[in-house]
């Protein structure tokens, strides 16, 4: 017989627990529910980002809890959003028993979330995302027939590219204003992890002392290198000027985060990367404006033209004393090159000897090799490449395997020609419709950043890169 107190007690003992969990649940739909929810998910992710800096087996463990922890009370929408955010800290948040960083705990959970949610709720399969399968999961498989020396690799990359792809399409059958409110999150989530990458930086003084031949200085690697920063301080400016939902409200946060994003960019020294900030934000400015701008010049002919007749006046002459001062700063090193004395110097010496591999820190050595050795390959190489994972050339110069810095050359050599033509049709497409989340944005801040992409591209290899990998795949 059972013991009728027992089974009542067992009952109100469940009864009980499930009262404390549906409490639990009500209080983090109550904090989500306030508008700085998100800004507060981030912000507690950085902490166990830090613990990770000391190097510690202990602290390891604990930030490995802790971002668990905070994992669990993610919806799928915001463990989107933080992968978004983590992948900033990437390189400096390795832990030897996770054979990599933690956002592989991201990704691993984000997946086996989104698959549960897909064989509970069944979403409708979108074609748009149905091909992209399709087209990533052939070449993964064609690359490991292909080559095993890159097979974790291969792994870790289509699980990241699977992962923007299964949460893409169930986002797709979204509402419209909902989709909106997913977007403006991720780029949110751009600005927040590229200044999070400068405090880091600037805390744990991580700066690369780069030796040439006339000179040494230290630049700036913020959680990764300085061109590299250079290119997510360019992002978070484009989100900063161009959204169209305002990143932060608040005008002194907003003169701050300014400030912390131009000076992270000077401290990186990254002459291409302050060139490139630069003109592509001018570009983008004028572009933007184009209206008033033209509109004021009509009505305003004298006062443009003496303001453009100043400026040519100031910077020429300007120009000119730079020009001549750093000019003489030279000498001649053990094989009798001309270098300059300081990174101007070096550059001006470059440009006037026509050193081209000089003045592009040997980038044009690199996408020579690849193209060489592009030329060298047989046929079906050149049509359909070798498979998804970027592949790295010894370099005579260096004397060590070598990437290509070429996001281009990356795509031919892992997709061949007929690989890469059709992923730069698909990129032009999804510009020229202007899709994000499979709907319009009528956002022009997201086609701006694709643009921006696209630029870096030429030269720095981020296709595997995964803020490059999310504006092309969801």
């Amino acid at each position: 017989m059972f013991d009728s107190k027992a089974i009542l007690f067992y009952t109100e003992k469940e009864l009980c627990l499930k009262k404390e969990v549906n409490e639990v649940q009500k209080y983090i739909q109550s904090m989500r529910n306030n508008k700085h929810f998100h800004d507060c998910m981030l912000l507690a992710m950085f902490l166990p980002i830090l613990l990770i800096s000391f190097n510690n087996l202990y602290l390891n463990i604990i930030s490995v809890v802790l971002l668990v922890g905070i994992l669990s009370i993610l919806n799928l929408e915001e463990t989107l959003i933080a992968s978004v955010f983590l992948f900033f800290f990437e390189k400096v948040t390795i832990i030897p028993f996770l054979g990599g960083s933690i956002n592989r705990i991201v990704i691993g959970i984000g997946i086996l979330r989104i698959l549960y949610t897909y064989f509970k709720k069944k979403p409708k399969i979108n074609k748009y995302y149905l091909w992209m399968f399709i087209f990533f999961t052939i070449y993964m498989i064609y690359g490991v027939f292909f080559s095993r020396e890159y097979l974790m690799e291969n792994t870790m990359l289509y699980l990241n590219i699977i992962f923007f792809i299964l949460y893409g399409n169930y986002l797709a059958s979204y509402k419209k204003e909902d989709k909106k409110e997913i977007i403006n999150s991720i780029l949110k989530a751009i600005v927040l992890g590229t200044i999070f990458s400068i405090i880091y930086g600037l805390i744990t003084q991580n700066f690369m002392l780069e030796k040439r031949a006339g000179f040494s200085h230290y630049r700036f690697n913020g959680t990764s290198d300085p061109n590299f920063l250079a290119y997510y301080i360019n992002l978070a400016l484009v989100i900063q000027l161009f959204n169209d939902k305002k990143i932060f409200v608040n005008k002194i946060l907003n003169i701050l985060v300014y400030i912390i994003l131009i000076v992270g960019l000077v401290l990186t020294k990254s002459i291409t990367g302050i060139a490139f900030n630069i003109i592509t934000i001018l570009i983008l400015l004028i572009v933007n404006n184009r209206k008033k701008i033209k509109k004021y010049i009509t009505s305003h002919k004298r006062k443009v033209a003496i303001l453009i007749a100043s400026c040519i006046l100031v910077i020429g002459v300007g120009g000119y004393f730079v020009v001549k001062y750093n000019l003489n700063q030279y000498h001649y090193n053990e094989e009798n090159v001309m270098v300059g004395n300081n990174r101007i110097a070096d550059i001006l010496i470059s440009i006037k000897n026509g050193d081209i591999n000089r003045l592009t820190s040997q980038k044009t050595n690199d996408w020579s090799l690849y193209i060489n050795q592009f030329c060298k390959d047989n046929i079906i190489i050149k049509l359909f490449g070798r498979g998804i994972q970027p592949v790295y050339l010894y370099s005579p110069y260096f004397k060590t395997l070598a990437a290509s810095h070429s996001t281009y050359l990356d795509l031919l050599f892992c997709y061949g020609i007929i690989g890469m033509v059709a992923i730069l049709v698909f990129i032009f497409n999804k510009i020229r419709k202007d899709l994000y989340l499979y709907m319009a944005t009528n956002n022009k801040c997201i086609n701006y950043l694709r643009i921006v992409l696209l630029i870096y591209g030429i030269q720095l290899g981020i296709y595997t890169n995964r803020i490059f990998l999310q504006f092309f795949l969801l």
